[in-house]
């Protein structure tokens, strides 16, 4: 298959009316910008100072003067024929667009989510001539019911009916940036016909030491498909009929795929062969994994723990511990730059399970190619969030068509562990409208979607909605969810909502945080720095409709109270108060579902990195500055951890699926008195309480320190972590005071 790129320059005419323009010089009345696609409209204007500096104070406000623009992307390019048919191929469109070759309107684009090809009958030897006419999409917005049929204020009106990423509408982690783009490659293919049309690799079952893979597949009649696999020491093969159809392989000795601490993440470098006569006339190539993934779930649970919501990783109980992905960059064409470094956090911070929120976009195949290698199960929404969507048949049918195709590209992925049909979708119907929708009733996540994976991907669990509220937890009460998501008041963090929250699982829960004072001081303008109410800072607390809510703000003044009892007046003062606020926080979430391990199964927080710099619930910004969060979070997040629970017992988790031995130490920072100390053996994956310790002095901070070795490390590690006892307010320099005295804070 040739491929031409057609990335790089193009022509861009904006005008303020539609106009049937097909070819380029009919746009001679407009003067034409340079756009180096992939690139948004807002990037483009930003590169050429057209629009200031996007995420700098307001700035990011003067992009919504563009959002009701026609824009028509050109480029010029010449072909010269080969075999297979050309073909247009656009990877990702943001959204409703004409696509114009020679003149000839060849089709249109109707889906952000999902590349669309066109056959290019009408090109031509020499030059060609690509017209790109995107509609803008608040005028359709406009054009669509409203938002209390089909929404919620998030989208404004009408926009859930487009199929674009959620996020760019403004959410309250995001800024709204809506205009059209061309967000991802555009090429031009020779397409040759495939012999290998589709192959779906998945484990049916392991038992004792032997495995069974089967491999479905699509191809040309004619010959056979020779599947064959290694990794390391293990190899399988096999051979069937060319056609449609599928084959079951033993595997003896399977080296397993398994998320970090509960084994290697081994994979199989898979080969399919079509042949023919004795010779290959195609092949595909790909990594998999043997594994089994399940979800053991109950509707509900209660105040005793009843119930259950508990992935099983080839047969195996797995404590999930991570956090939330949310799109890298607020511009869409700037994701796939960014992702690399925002990879490695997760590796650092030894998370074993990502949740992919279906407010932004299904990621790219370089992030789950990351995740199969490193032992990272990944939870995948489909891109709904926050809304009730329309369910019209041309809805259902774009919906259809954009998880056949995420599907297809996913399913291999050994990390892959659920399908979540969308985020908080149960919740909107349920909590928003008093109770007027059943979320059961609700045809994509009930029909639509449970149809495409029981057809493409039998081996995942599917669960309609995060929060999911059938009609047993609807009638129980929604706080009796098995799996939930804890936002409520978010005041104080031991608060009565959290210490009484009874989920098994808690997909979300986060907590707000300031950025350094040098990352803030490079997005708000010096002569609004003091101004915390101001409109810089509200701009960059919540999502930028057109009058920005202060809501956001205001929850920054006030969990900088709670800790301390007082707003900081300094910017370094407010910055430290509110990432000790946060930082301590999230601690207190993880360390409360570590104690409880088994009787709670798992916590993926709120969230790990800012697609724009902003004051919000990341742990790291926009510029990669880690926050204080990052660092508490990757001290409980190792391999073997000791905490004191807020009963003052000092436990010791075991997140490995080794039995290990730790040799401890619990003093008292201020005085630095040994408080206890001893060694322990730690069962394998459990929660296990050493002893209960005296009610030290308020305020007081006391150290654990331990090092600890199992069979499956080849060297002895250390651990450490801390305890801040009682309750707010704290005093500030005491508190800044024993953090640094312990190496537990930097210095100023």
């Amino acid at each position: 298959m040739r491929k031409i790129d057609l990335n790089g320059e193009w022509s861009l005419y904006i005008s303020d009316k539609p106009r049937d323009a097909r070819r380029e010089e009919e746009l001679s009345d407009i003067s034409p910008l340079v756009a180096l696609i992939p690139e948004t409209l807002e990037a483009t204007l930003e590169r050429l100072g057209i629009l200031p500096e996007l995420f700098v104070g307001d700035n990011v406000l003067k992009a919504q003067e563009y959002e009701t623009k026609h824009l028509w992307y050109a480029k010029s390019f010449d072909y010269t024929p080969a075999d297979g048919v050309p073909t247009l191929r656009f990877d990702g469109v943001d959204t409703v667009a004409e696509v114009f070759l020679n003149g000839v309107k060849l089709g249109e684009t109707d889906n952000a989510f999902i590349p669309h090809e066109f056959a290019a009958e009408v090109i031509r030897e020499g030059a060609n001539e690509l017209l790109v006419h995107i509609l803008p999409s608040a005028v359709l917005e406009a054009e669509a019911p409203s938002c209390w049929e089909y929404g919620m204020p998030y989208y404004r009106d009408g926009a859930v009916t487009l199929r674009k990423p959620p996020f760019t509408h403004g959410w309250d982690i995001f800024p709204r940036l809506m205009c059209g783009a061309i967000w991802k490659g555009v090429s031009l293919v020779n397409k040759t016909p495939e012999f290998i049309k589709d192959v779906y690799f998945f484990t049916k079952e392991v038992v004792w030491r032997k495995a069974v893979v089967r491999v479905e597949y699509e191809t040309e009649e004619g010959g056979e498909l020779v599947v064959s696999g290694v990794c390391g020491r293990s190899e399988f093969r096999a051979s069937a009929p060319a056609g449609v159809g599928g084959v079951d392989i033993d595997v003896p000795d399977p080296m397993l795929w398994a998320p970090r601490g509960m084994g290697k993440p081994n994979l199989y470098e898979v080969r399919i062969e079509l042949v023919r006569g004795g010779e290959t006339v195609e092949t595909r190539e790909f990594s998999a994994g043997i594994r089994t993934a399940e979800l053991k779930r109950t509707s509900v649970t209660d105040e005793k723990g009843s119930g259950d919501f508990c992935v099983r990783i080839n047969g195996s109980r797995m404590f999930c511990l991570g956090t939330n992905h949310v799109p890298v960059d607020a511009v869409l064409s700037r994701q796939k730059e960014r992702l690399p470094k925002v990879l490695g956090l997760l590796d650092d911070l030894n998370c074993n399970t990502v949740r992919v929120w279906g407010g932004g976009v299904y990621e790219e195949d370089e992030f789950y190619d990351y995740c199969d290698a490193h032992g990272i199960a990944v939870w995948q929404d489909f891109m709904m969030a926050c809304a009730v969507y329309p369910e019209t048949e041309e809805f259902k049918a774009n919906l259809r068509r954009e998880a056949e195709y995420q599907v297809r590209r996913l399913r291999n992925h050994p990390c892959l562990i659920i399908w979540a049909g969308d985020n908080e979708g149960d919740a909107i119907r349920r909590e928003w409208y008093d109770g007027q929708l059943d979320p059961e009733d609700n045809q994509l996540t009930r029909q639509v979607l449970p149809e495409v994976i029981e057809r493409l991907d039998r081996s995942r669990v599917y669960i309609p909605s995060s929060p999911y509220f059938d009609r047993e937890c609807v009638e129980k009460g929604t706080k009796y969810c098995s799996e939930n998501h804890l936002w409520g008041p978010r005041d104080y963090y031991r608060s009565e909502f959290y210490n009484s929250a009874v989920a098994k699982f808690v997909s979300e829960i986060g907590y707000y945080g300031s950025p350094s004072a040098e990352s803030v001081r490079r997005f708000i303008t010096p002569d609004a720095l003091d101004d915390r109410m101001g409109s810089q800072w509200i701009t960059h607390s919540t999502d930028t409709w057109r009058e920005p809510d202060p809501l956001c703000a205001q929850r920054l003044n006030a969990q900088a109270n709670y800790i301390f009892g007082r707003v900081p007046e300094t910017l370094e003062d407010f910055v430290f108060a509110s990432q000790v606020s946060q930082a301590e926080a999230l601690k207190h979430f993880i360390e409360t579902f570590l104690a409880q391990k088994w009787r709670r199964t798992g916590i993926l927080w709120w969230n790990l990195y800012d697609g724009w710099p902003q004051f919000d619930n990341a742990v790291v910004g926009y510029d990669f500055d880690k926050r204080l969060a990052y660092h508490f979070i990757k001290r409980l997040q190792q391999p073997l951890c000791l905490l004191i629970d807020d009963e003052l017992t000092l436990r010791v988790i075991n997140n490995t699926e080794n039995e290990s031995y730790a040799e401890y130490r619990v003093s008292d920072v201020g005085s630095g008195r040994t408080l206890t100390e001893g060694r322990i053996a730690v069962a394998y994956n459990s929660s296990i309480p050493v002893m209960k310790l005296e009610a030290p002095e308020h305020g007081d901070i006391l150290l654990i320190e331990w090092n600890y070795r199992s069979s499956g490390l080849t060297e002895e590690r250390h651990g450490i972590n801390h305890y801040l006892c009682g309750d707010p307010p704290f005093d500030p320099e005491k508190y800044a005071s024993l953090m640094r005295k312990a190496w537990l804070i930097p210095e100023k």
